[in-house]
């Protein structure tokens, strides 16, 4: 960890104002009660967490605040506070779809067939429930001649809470399978889902710290757990506390059992007792008692590291606040865009997530013109192919996707976001060696996009030019203020991509 605690003038003014050895006793605190660490360029992240937990307890003085926590608080007020406020909880059901149909197709079988009377799952970083919850799904006919447990643990209470009540909104449902909200959920209320009770009673959730030095039943006896998932939780954690917690989770693994991460954190990987299952899910690992240690293919994140997922976002234009949707009429197919105002009302319902009904819309309209309309711009046009095949991506459908992203590359190959955006697809597709020339047309027609590079890093199977890339990133950011949001990253600050490239590169891949 870094502990240069020299603040420059523009550092948050708490830290400015804290003593160093006070400021230092916090970050090694925090850094052993959770295992989230805060480098200096990401004491603004923490300025602003501290204020939050400040607010919450209502201090006055956010130093106040401090000093009670460093010397007052007890271990458990600590833990919730930080708990609360450093972890994070994205998630949806189904997300990264084809590790739920290996499970489904692969994994369960195996595990149907084999000599055991129990079958113990565990979602590791479960956050609001929805991962869980997608495993008591899938599990149920593969499993059905087994007792199953389905384990869900969290650090944040409030997450946990979430999770345990199981009502969800329609955001939670952005690329289902066909049936899951009416075969699993009931609907509650507008836009909200609350899952059937036969679902719900399969997960245990409990309140787990995995850098804790032992984890509650049934996670406290070796060779306790068939499958563990841990996506998008070790990537947060530093070196040696993420090193910690995978020997933890081998001990707890029962031999041949899986272990499953983003693919974005495949190559943070590197245990002896790991290895990978097969080269085509780098980020799926089996227990194998072998004496070398493994070193994993190197593969990426499917989405806009670290969320491993294809989301891509509304065109430029639609990424402002957009108004409530209006309702809309019957579709006159010989009106232009202009008239019946198609592409406007297309991004409002993107932008309200009414993914099913924009696609429609858009589709019913774009098969009725072969050519532009007359009246239309070609460039109206082709931003409705564009945003009809970023909408496809967003319902999983990735073969229309890729067909629009194509069809719109055939009309202007000068456009750096549409190969980052196939890409993507590629990615979600399972074909990472298309992704890569893709991405590398992106960085040629667009050589500053942060994003992209990071990307490769993640990928390369080729440490020297992973290496190349990651540092690339740090370079691109040097100068970057540490709280400004990297473009095309869903939302990520400079600090956390810095976080995730130095990741790479501590891994030895600039070596």
């Amino acid at each position: 960890m870094d502990m240069d605690l020299s603040l420059g003038k523009k550092s948050p003014e708490l830290l400015v104002m804290l003593d160093q050895a006070d400021l230092a006793q916090l970050l090694l605190l925090i850094q052993d009660i959770i295992g989230i660490p805060f480098p200096k360029d990401r004491l603004g992240d923490l300025a602003r967490h501290l204020r939050d937990m400040a607010l919450s307890l209502r201090f006055q003085d956010q130093r106040d605040f401090v000093k009670w926590f460093l010397n007052d608080a007890d271990h458990a007020e600590r833990m919730e506070l930080l708990a609360r406020q450093l972890t994070i909880g994205e998630t949806y059901f189904f997300r990264d779809e084809k590790n739920f149909h290996l499970l489904g197709n692969e994994i369960l079988p195996e595990l149907h067939h084999s000599n055991k009377e129990r079958i113990t799952l565990w979602s590791a970083g479960c956050s609001s429930g929805e991962e869980p919850y997608t495993m008591a799904m899938t599990a149920q006919t593969p499993l059905s001649n087994k007792e199953v447990h389905i384990v869900a643990s969290d650090v944040n209470p409030v997450a946990l809470d979430k999770a345990r009540l199981g009502i969800y909104s329609g955001w939670s449902f952005r690329n289902p399978p066909p049936g899951i909200l009416e075969r699993y959920f009931t609907k509650v209320g507008h836009d909200k889902f609350q899952i059937i009770s036969q679902i719900q009673k399969k997960v245990i959730f409990m309140k787990v710290n995995l850098v804790a030095e032992s984890y509650p039943s049934p996670l406290d006896k070796p060779a306790a757990v068939d499958v563990i998932f841990c996506r998008n939780v070790l990537m947060y954690f530093t070196k040696e506390k993420r090193d910690e917690i995978i020997d933890k989770f081998c001990v707890l693994l029962a031999e041949d059992g899986w272990f499953v991460v983003s693919p974005s954190e495949s190559a943070l990987i590197q245990h002896p007792g790991l290895t990978i299952d097969r080269s085509s899910e780098p980020n799926v690992f089996r227990k194998r008692l072998v004496k070398k240690q493994i070193q994993p293919v190197i593969w990426g994140a499917t989405h806009n590291s670290p969320r491993p997922t294809v989301s891509i976002q509304p065109a430029r234009e639609a990424r402002k606040t957009l108004p409530k949707p209006r309702s809309i009429g019957p579709l006159g197919v010989k009106k232009s865009f202009q008239e019946d105002g198609v592409l406007e009302k297309a991004k409002i319902l993107f932008g309200d997530r009414r993914l099913t009904e924009a696609a429609s819309l858009l589709t019913g309209y774009l098969d009725t013109q072969k050519k532009p309309d007359p009246s239309d711009s070609s460039a109206r046009h082709q931003e409705a192919i564009v945003l009809l095949a970023k909408i496809q991506a967003n319902l999983g459908n990735l073969d229309q996707a890729e067909q629009g992203y194509r069809r719109a590359i055939a009309t202007d190959r000068l456009q750096a976001d549409y190969y980052y955006d196939l890409a993507l697809i590629l990615l979600e597709k399972g074909d990472p060696d298309g992704a890569v020339a893709l991405l590398e047309k992106t960085l040629f027609l667009q050589p500053d996009l942060v994003i992209a590079h990071l990307q490769l890093a993640s990928l390369c199977r080729d440490k020297k030019r992973a290496g190349k890339f990651a540092r690339n990133v740090l370079d691109l950011l040097k100068n970057a203020s540490p709280d400004s949001i990297v473009p095309f990253s869903d939302g990520l600050t400079a600090a956390t991509i810095i976080h995730m490239a130095h990741q790479i590169t501590d891994n030895g891949l600039n070596k």
